[in-house]
């Protein structure tokens, strides 16, 4: 079967359109298999070999169909149900039924992504005529051959009954159709969500969605009663990388710090890039003592760690600053007081863990106010 998805950049309404008449063209192919058997026994041979002539168009318009000739492939396919029904019409008459299928271009007009309403309306109207004249015609003239009414109502009864239940069909795959074009569009919504909400070099947590996260860290918190932390760790003298041996190795010390960072903090714990050279982390559920012991055991690991970069061996260190809350309103503050932290750590030395609590409102007022 033909992957009608494999173009991406169709709109999705061209999509539907494709699938629906992909399904429609191969039901029209069968239909018009059946009824050459069926003209045969009637004893009209013209209108069995007309059937074989629309069974060669409706695989055409399936190939076209295929490579996206959606124009192509739909007015072929309406030339070819007017043509039939008015040759059909014209042999054995009105009451056979099979101007009924003439009927199935309305929703087809009305469903195609290439027309413009003002199409749409000029198509309408010529489909209408061209019905009404085909009424008109046989009112007016008697069929070349002459069938048995018993015949024709078992025609037109049957007709009926596989029209309605090409609607039926055709209803069934334009619902399915939607269904599907929606999840697609729903997956893009969710990857461009999580684009933007992630950052391009490290792939972590951007600082948008770290913003968002401490928001629901916190709503968990003022439920249970349990302190979070917020830890804010930068890379030190991280202007040397950059400067010494290019940016690209800068990169590479940022993205190796993020691995080394997400693989040792636990599962339940948020890691995200909040700018430049620094992280923040978030663990939930843990008071700032026990978070210390286990950020003092992550700048220890990667503080012994080798960096390898085009054949040169780098050592890198963190300075980290922690902070304690409990609810939402902290939030603030907690940055605030991790940072101040943080900034504590690198005027005593670097390569350090440093908590808020150490720290007094009046040195975190002056740390704000001399940067």
């Amino acid at each position: 079967m033909v992957n009608i998805f494999i173009l991406e950049a169709l709109h999705p309404r061209y999509n539907r359109f494709v699938f629906v008449m992909n399904y429609s063209y191969m039901l029209g192919l069968i239909v018009h298999a059946g009824f050459i058997p069926l003209f045969f026994k009637l004893g009209i041979p013209v209108l069995a070999w007309l059937n074989v002539l629309s069974i060669g168009i409706y695989a055409l318009a399936i190939l076209l169909n295929a490579r996206q000739k959606l124009f192509i492939s739909s007015a072929l396919v309406s030339l070819e149900l007017m043509g039939h029904a008015a040759l059909v019409v014209y042999f054995i008459g009105w009451g056979s039924g099979f101007f009924i299928y003439v009927l199935a271009l309305i929703p087809l007009l009305f469903y195609m992504p290439l027309l413009n309403n003002s199409a749409r309306a000029v198509g309408f109207f010529g489909i209408s005529l061209f019905y009404i004249g085909l009424k008109y015609y046989t009112d007016t003239h008697a069929p070349v051959v002459q069938l048995e009414q018993q015949i024709l109502n078992v025609l037109y009864y049957g007709n009926s009954m596989v029209f309605m239940l090409t609607l039926a069909f055709l209803s069934y795959y334009f619902s399915k159709a939607t269904h599907i074009s929606e999840e697609k569009l729903q997956d893009s919504y969710k990857k461009i969500d999580r684009l933007a909400r992630t950052d391009h070099l490290t792939r972590l947590s951007n600082r948008r969605d770290m913003n968002d996260r401490l928001q629901e860290v916190a709503k968990v918190a003022s439920i249970t009663g349990n302190p979070f932390v917020i830890i804010i760790a930068d890379i030190d003298n991280f202007k040397i990388f950059n400067d010494e041996f290019g940016h690209d190795c800068g990169d590479f010390i940022i993205c190796s710090i993020a691995m080394e960072l997400k693989k040792r903090m636990r599962h339940s714990d948020s890691v995200g890039r909040w700018g430049g050279e620094e992280f923040m982390m978030v663990m939930q559920d843990t008071a700032i003592e026990d978070a210390r012991q286990i950020v003092e055991n992550i700048r220890a690991a990667i503080s012994e760690k080798e960096f390898l970069h085009q054949g040169r061996s780098h050592r890198v260190t963190l300075t980290f600053g922690l902070s304690e809350c409990r609810d939402a309103e902290a939030i603030q503050q907690g940055i605030i007081a991790a940072d101040m932290a943080l900034y504590r750590g690198k005027r005593e030395g670097k390569n350090r863990v440093e908590c808020s609590d150490l720290v007094s409102p009046e040195r975190i007022l002056l740390d704000s106010e001399t940067g």
